[in-house]
């Protein structure tokens, strides 16, 4: 008489079920492709930082170097502030600061650009800080000027005014040392807290 040997029915767990699931038909089980620069925290400087280390950032023609993808500075109050492109393709402007307790707040998207930013220029006086995001809107290349500059302005770290001049920014911004007026270095955008920015070479 032939034994016939039974086997045990293979049984998936949950989540290598849905592995499996996505992997033979993905639309119809809801997966889809990872986005690559989702949120993330990264392995930053601790303590609730998510910004990339100076290290993240190679630099080169179509991507930030170490002291143009980051920046740190602080405001008259001692409080931090941390702004940083998001690799890998660096298309975000992301920010965090510390609250007033020390904690870090959560980290935000300012902007998002459509091909990409290289740079980051920064300064700050009493409570007021500008950035100028070089940013571009088609083809992220260092021998161009960026075609999609954005100017940011906060005085409190909590809401941040942006502007993009209908031409090429790329000048670092110049805070007076009383925080009541912004300048762009080769560039006639200004900005003070009462008119906010005023540009002369708009429309």
């Amino acid at each position: 008489m032939t034994r016939v040997r039974l086997h045990r029915p293979i049984r998936l767990r949950p989540v290598l079920l849905a592995a499996v699931l996505c992997a033979l038909v993905p639309l119809a089980f809801g997966c889809t492709e990872a986005d690559p620069e989702a949120d993330r925290p990264h392995e930053g400087l601790g303590g609730g930082l998510e910004a990339p280390p100076r290290s993240a950032y190679a630099g080169g023609d179509t991507a930030p170097g170490p002291e143009d993808g980051r920046v740190d500075l602080t405001v008259a109050d001692g409080r931090r502030v941390v702004l940083w492109l998001e690799p890998p393709r660096h298309r975000r402007v992301r920010e965090q600061h510390t609250t007033a307790g020390g904690a870090w707040s959560q980290p935000r998207t300012l902007f998002r650009s459509g091909a990409g930013c290289l740079f980051l220029r920064a300064d700050a006086a009493e409570d007021l800080v500008a950035v100028t995001a070089g940013c571009y809107a088609e083809d992220a290349f260092g021998q161009q000027a960026p075609d999609e500059g954005q100017a940011l302005v906060t005085t409190d770290l909590e809401t941040w005014q942006r502007h993009e001049p209908p031409r090429e920014l790329y000048g670092a911004p110049r805070v007076a040392a009383s925080g009541a007026l912004v300048t762009w270095a080769e560039d006639p955008l200004r900005w003070t807290p009462q008119d906010g920015f005023t540009d002369p070479g708009q429309g």
